[in-house]
């Protein structure tokens, strides 16, 4: 008796551990719909201490109750935290385009000196100009000394990026001024409603970078207002993050390393950080991203992290945990309403 005693209470210590695990054993990926897989013999005792056959009379919630036990606020501040990275990742894309034509091996461009006035490329065009005196006063690192910057990708829509084999063309319209400054390697943009294929950025950055190689690091504060639908999604805070081109094969990635702030939609405004963002609109022709995680809290909901996954780009598809509960599976897209204004497919 004393043996079955004990084999009882470690049986319900095992069970007790379990159920403490929570966020913390999903993080890396997606999760599926229920933790654990179970046969037709298994049994578990119910609160009233019933006990009842799995899978037949799992009391495990599906994705679609799963889905319901979320508030409309709720509903909203995921499906805004999904588009918010697209924000990060545009503005990190023109403030790349800035700092001129890397070549192969990422080290500094011929662009980068600027001797009074010069431009290059096309979609967008760069374009840094100043006084011969603002720029050597730059180049000796004295106060005063940055040069005036535009990226412009025109009035009318740009090719910006053909994908030929997958039928995909990104057109850009819009620009960005600001500042550049060489020698301490700090960039200011004001954008300027710059919409590639009808996804919008405007507001401004205040950053620092370091030449990769090959590709660009950005450090700093960010502004910014993201309508990658109807709906304005507003990010603003301090992050890092880059733009690393693959030399050969495909593709080329924006990560968002880390960024820590606020998210704000409709008047509702939600404390987020982001790690590990990827985003790859060459491989995925998105700008969900395909890694990372996303946090959000606030007083009118619970705390929230989104894990995204390689399916996230298409389908929309993320990982979901509610205060360190179990992590769930469910689409972007199949949050009707909130997708339908603030999501642009």
């Amino acid at each position: 008796m004393d043996m079955l005693r004990r084999f009882l209470w470690l049986a319900a210590c095992v069970t007790l551990a379990v159920g403490l695990i929570g966020c913390s054993t999903g993080g890396g990926g997606a999760a599926t719909p229920t933790d654990t897989q179970t046969t037709d013999d298994d049994q578990t005792d119910t609160p009233d201490g019933d006990q009842t056959d799995t899978p037949d009379g799992d009391q495990t919630q599906t994705p679609d109750e799963d889905t319901d036990n979320l508030t409309d606020l709720e509903k909203k501040a995921i499906v805004a935290a999904g588009s918010a990275p697209g924000a990060l990742a545009q503005a990190t894309d023109v403030a790349e385009d800035s700092t001129g034509d890397l070549p192969d091996d990422g080290s500094s461009a011929s662009q980068q000196v600027v001797p009074g006035e010069i431009s290059f490329g096309t979609c967008p065009e760069v374009s840094k100009s100043g006084s011969l005196t603002a720029s050597l006063t730059d180049m000796l690192d004295l106060a005063e000394g940055a040069v005036m910057l535009t990226v412009d990708f025109g009035e009318e829509p740009c090719t910006a990026l053909t994908m030929e084999e997958e039928d995909f063309t990104l057109v850009c319209s819009g620009s960005a001024t600001g500042t550049f400054s060489l020698t301490d390697q700090s960039i200011s943009l004001e954008f300027d409603s710059i919409s590639c294929n009808d996804q919008t950025l405007d507001g401004t950055v205040d950053l620092s970078y370091e030449l990769l190689a090959p590709g660009v690091a950005f450090e700093g504060m960010w502004d910014l207002t993201w309508y990658p639908g109807a709906e304005a999604i507003g990010t603003e805070g301090n992050g890092r993050g880059s733009y690393e081109p693959v030399l050969s094969g495909c593709c080329d990635v924006t990560n968002i390393a880390e960024f820590t702030g606020v998210i704000t939609e409709e008047g509702y405004e939600w404390s987020t950080s982001m790690a590990d963002i990827l985003i790859s609109i060459e491989k995925y022709y998105s700008l969900i991203p395909y890694s990372g995680s996303v946090t959000l809290d606030g007083p009118d909901i619970r705390a929230i992290t989104i894990t995204f996954n390689e399916n996230s780009p298409t389908t929309g598809e993320v990982s979901i945990c509610i205060e360190n509960g179990r992590s769930f599976t469910i689409s972007l897209y199949e949050l009707e309403e909130w997708a339908e204004m603030i999501l642009t497919e």
